[in-house]
């Protein structure tokens, strides 16, 4: 694992840069700097792609920092790279990299999926950590630590959960539930947002209107006769609780109308209070 070797298909220049950042890497493997290492093998490796010794030290410093699966990955990369190459020494490279991944095998901790009654796989996108998930496999070798697993499918809303994988050697099962139709609500978080956003405009608006009426109110008391100052002043009091409460029948329906979803074959209504001096009750707003 301690040397690269030259490859006559890489450029000069290329070899002497990963050759550098190949043995900064060694030096930091061997402060036991593994993070470190890996940056600057990942480095060395995008100069010089198949070469086996970046590679096997790649599988290397994962295995040092307890991440088997991603280890394992490299490892395995390190036998194809070798395979395809016909050098006689590289052949060390190859069975250096057979040993560790069948030393890891047992020690892998895998999650294997299904799919509950209602799940679509076809058309849908299955991913762990951003890398979709094989469909004919689904088995996949993790490493210690917190995953992110979604599922995506056209008119859907995407599920999105985290999956904590505790221990190396764990066999853990997923399932995809089916994923809700978008154009049937939003999500509950989003609906919450709706709903708040609803009242606080709705107030917004009626307290405008009241606030017109008081002022309007106020200037006609002033200018009117003093015996017609009640029947006038319960006019417009009747007028400002109408105002208002039809400002905030139209702001929560028209802010339900603008944020609701839009597909085409979706039916949706809205309910909301109407209150004028005469009554009360409720208005419908919607497609239909």
């Amino acid at each position: 694992m301690s040397s690269a070797p030259a490859w006559a298909d890489q450029t000069e220049d290329n070899k002497k840069i990963a050759d550098a950042l190949f043995v900064e890497g060694r030096g930091l493997l061997d402060k036991k700097e593994y993070k470190a290492a890996c940056d600057k093998f990942h480095a060395a490796q995008e100069r010089e792609k198949q070469n086996v010794a970046i590679l096997l030290n790649l599988g290397l410093c994962y295995e040092k920092q307890d991440r088997v699966a991603t280890a394992l990955k490299w490892y395995r990369k390190t036998q194809t790279a070798a395979s395809e190459n016909k050098d006689p020494a590289i052949k060390e490279y190859e069975d250096a990299a057979k040993e560790r991944t069948a030393d890891l095998a047992g020690k892998v901790s895998k999650v294997t999926f299904s799919f509950a009654a209602g799940f679509q796989p076809d058309g849908s996108e299955m991913l762990i950590d951003n890398t979709p998930i094989d469909r004919q496999e689904l088995i996949v070798e993790v490493d210690r630590g917190p995953h992110v697993i979604e599922a995506r499918a056209p008119g859907k809303t995407p599920s999105r959960k985290e999956l904590i994988v505790e221990d190396n050697a764990k066999s853990l099962t997923y399932v995809f539930e089916p994923l809700a139709d978008a154009s049937l609500g939003a999500s509950p978080a989003v609906r919450k947002r709706r709903i708040l956003g609803s009242v606080i405009g709705g107030v917004v608006i009626a307290g405008g209107f009241t606030v017109s009426g008081f002022v309007g109110n106020k200037a006609e008391k002033d200018s009117m006769d003093p015996d017609q100052v009640d029947e006038k002043h319960s006019l417009l009091t009747a007028n400002l609780i109408w105002i208002g409460g039809v400002a905030v029948g139209v702001g929560i329906a028209a802010y339900f109308w603008f944020t609701s979803p839009k597909a085409e074959s979706s039916r949706s209504a809205r309910i909301t209070p109407v209150v004028s001096p005469e009554s009360t009750g409720v208005a419908v707003f919607g497609r239909f």
